[in-house]
């Protein structure tokens, strides 16, 4: 049976959460076929052993059993994973994603990350529900929910950003194909696409396939069916957990890799000059420690180290904003050194 949907996973010495996101697609509840493509570009850790597990399940019956799978009463076959390596180089996000998408000819393609778990049975369903409802909808991105170890502001920041697209689905179009005055107008609304939870319809990928841009191909390719007609839509109940617990150094490096993006995409330079970092930064800090003030579930030195903490955190943030707007006036070895994604392509 041809699969309607293809969940594409790209991975990366993902061995800390590979088996759990799959034991969740594994475990969906859909009434239709599907099957996973993961494009593996060179782990060094347990990732292969995980997805050659997974493609020989019916040999592993503890998979089996740990994840209660009601294939039988779906009347399914066990969905098939299919394995495509490629050099460490040869990766990019939009160029990826873009090789996998063309060793398919399902009508949806969904994308996860691999360390973004389906909260439920339920998720391959959602998230593919607004395109099933309205022919516009070429792409759906759904919510990220904080795992349970994640720090308190990034649980905090997480939810107050999904809580910004509402509790119902939700869609997008501009009143104008190709109208980039109303697209620049409303380019902070508009451009939010996000690949870690994701679906596209595979006719509009064939017209408009992702640009193939160091990072951000999503956010560049929501912007380009936008001004192709298309609407892009919010699936709140497609959800997955995904959140990070970075050091301080290597989320400036995600936030500076972020802003090169939004610089690239939209042009957006949020902090416009660099005497405003400490002002922001205390500002925000402010915010910050009254959050932490209020949480009743830390005790004085656990608020204590997260004041101090986050401090450095509000500042790496301003730091990364401010240098990554600018990327363009950075030397080359600046760069390399500031980007968490150069860092995972040629040094992992």
């Amino acid at each position: 049976m041809k699969p309607k949907v293809s969940i594409i996973i790209p991975a990366k010495n993902g061995a800390d959460y590979l088996k759990d996101c799959l034991e969740m697609v594994f475990r969906q509840k859909a009434a239709f076929a599907f099957d996973i493509i993961i494009v593996d570009s060179g782990s060094t850790d347990k990732t292969l052993e995980i997805i050659k597990k997974f493609k020989n399940i019916e040999q592993h019956p503890e998979l089996l059993i740990a994840m209660q799978l009601q294939l039988q009463q779906n009347g399914k076959e066990l969905p098939q994973i299919r394995l495509f390596q490629i050099p460490p180089l040869e990766f990019g996000h939009g160029k990826t994603r873009n090789l996998a998408a063309s060793k398919t000819h399902s009508e949806y393609l969904v994308f996860l990350t691999q360390d973004a778990i389906p909260a439920d049975e339920n998720w391959l369903v959602k998230i593919i529900e607004p395109m099933e409802k309205d022919e516009e909808v070429a792409g759906v991105f759904g919510k990220h929910l904080p795992k349970k170890n994640c720090d308190p502001f990034q649980r905090r920041m997480l939810g107050d950003f999904m809580d910004l697209f509402g509790k119902e689905i939700k869609t997008w179009k501009l009143e104008e194909p190709g109208d980039k005055d109303e697209f620049e107008k409303r380019k902070h609304e508009l451009s939010f696409f996000s690949n870690v939870n994701s679906a596209i319809r595979r006719s509009a990928w064939e017209k408009i396939p992702f640009p193939e841009v160091e990072m951000g191909e999503d956010q560049f390719w929501a912007k380009k069916i936008l001004l192709a007609g298309y609407k892009k839509a919010y699936a709140p109940e497609a959800k997955v957990y995904h959140s990070h617990n970075y050091g301080i150094w290597n989320q400036f490096k995600r936030w500076f890799d972020e802003y090169c993006q939004h610089k690239k995409n939209i042009n957006y330079v949020g902090v416009s000059s660099f005497w405003k970092i400490p002002l922001l930064t205390l500002r925000l800090w402010f915010n910050d420690v009254k959050y932490i003030e209020s949480r009743k579930e830390y005790h004085f030195w656990q608020k204590i180290y997260w004041i101090i903490w986050i401090f450095f955190m509000d500042l790496a943030h301003f730091c990364a904003e401010y240098l990554g707007g600018r990327y363009e006036r950075l030397p080359r070895w600046m760069q390399r050194n500031f980007s968490m994604q150069w860092e995972l392509i040629h040094k992992r």
